[in-house]
């Protein structure tokens, strides 16, 4: 099914999409474009949006100033396609939440959710170059 075939409708609605650019994204912005949202995207590389309510910035979207930039315009919806290390994330999907207008309490299955995957991958699971988990969060920070 294609895209702008899709028949249920959404409500117009302020989004943020981070990692604009990436495989997901690049299927996502369209989406919510033809569906009447306004779109923000954030991306390493710069690109040009054929949607007149599509805008992308060009950043490190982990960068804690741009971040506070980018939270400061309270977005309805954050779609957020980076990769975090567990300690990373109870310190950014607050911050996310507290700018959108979910509460945290909501949010708290899904992180519960996440950390019981997290931790039953086992501690010498094989990650990119044969490292183990922990090496391999390690080299991230």
């Amino acid at each position: 099914m294609a895209l702008n075939s899709y028949n249920r409708k959404m409500k117009p609605a302020k989004i943020l999409v981070l990692g604009a650019t990436g495989a997901m994204a690049r299927y996502m912005i369209p989406f919510l474009a033809e569906n009447g949202c306004q779109v923000d995207g954030i991306a390493l590389d710069g690109t040009e949006s054929g949607y007149p309510n599509v805008k992308y910035y060009q950043g490190n979207a982990k960068d804690s100033a741009l971040r506070k930039e980018y939270l400061s315009r309270n977005y309805d919806a954050i779609v957020d396609y980076l990769t975090y290390g567990t300690s990373e994330i109870p310190f950014i999907l607050p911050q996310m939440l507290e700018h959108t207008g979910m509460k945290q309490s909501e949010l708290m299955p899904l992180y519960d959710g996440l950390k019981m995957e997290i931790d039953r991958t086992p501690r010498d699971y094989p990650w990119p170059n044969n490292q183990r988990m922990d090496d391999y969060l390690a080299a991230m920070k």
